[in-house]
């Protein structure tokens, strides 16, 4: 993202983005770490409605070690 907001010459606008991105996600983190008990188990589908092939989620290298945690 950084580097997008360098080649689009909006620096600024790019830094707001991650800055916020990474409030959200500690926001989420932090709620999900005080559930207790089994949480339950969730199959996020990758590009739903994209096509008409069924049942792609994410893997390793990308979306997939966020939602494993």
């Amino acid at each position: 993202m950084t580097l997008f907001g360098k080649l689009f010459g909006q620096p600024d606008r790019a830094e707001a983005y991650l800055t916020f991105r990474d409030k959200e996600l500690q926001r989420v983190t932090s709620r999900v770490e005080q559930l207790q008990g089994a949480l339950p188990k969730v199959f996020l589908e990758r590009l739903g409605g994209y096509s008409e092939e069924c049942c792609m989620t994410f893997g390793k290298g990308s979306f997939g070690p966020f939602l494993l945690k």
